[in-house]
This record gives structure tokens, sequence and C-alpha cells, in this order.
């Protein structure tokens, strides 16, 4: 008798970069912290994406430090003010994902 494979993460669509203001490293951390908490939402182990957003945030927080803010949604406008290089925004599958830093 084998061992069952571990779970699998669940699928989530590729990231479509709509607006980017950031260095590459911070770009790999966006998407990645996004899918990571993506994933949570598709497993229930989070149910809404005002959590995801939460997530993200404290990710980015504890990592690079400053007053991160994170919009994620599937329907939204946003026009804010950010620091330099310091602003992505992007789409996967049909949930926008807006991070900035400021403050």
């Amino acid at each position: 008798m084998s061992a069952a494979a571990p779970p699998k993460d669940p699928e989530v669509p590729l990231a479509v970069t709509k607006e980017v203001h950031m260095h590459a490293e911070e770009i790999d951390f966006a998407i990645a912290a996004a899918k990571k908490s993506f994933q949570s939402l598709i497993r229930n182990d989070i149910r809404l994406w005002q959590e995801v957003a939460e997530a993200i945030k404290k990710e980015f927080d504890a990592h690079y430090k400053g007053t991160w803010h994170v919009i994620v949604g599937q329907h939204f406008g946003a026009f804010v003010t950010h620091e330099t290089h310091h602003m992505i925004c992007f789409k996967m599958g049909g949930v926008n994902f807006l991070i900035f830093r400021h403050g």
C-alpha cells in the first residue's frame, strides 16, 4: 500500500499586470503573496476577498516594512498616491489586486 500523495495547491489564474511601479523582487513577492492568499480562499481557509487583502498586507508589512495598502476585488476603481517604485496593479482571472506603499 503506497502513501497518499500530499494535497496539491489549487490552481490559480496567471497574473496579468496592468500598472507596475515596482522593482522586480517586489513584483515577484506581490504575485506570490496574492497566489498564496488566493489558494487559501479556494481551499476555504479564508472566506472573503477582504481576508485575502489582509493576508497580503501582513506579508508586505512584515517583509518590506512601511505602511502598505492592499485592495482586492472584482470591481473597483482607484486613484492613489504612492511612494515611488512601490505600486502594482494586476489581475488574476476576474480578480483585481492593487498593492502600494504610502506613509
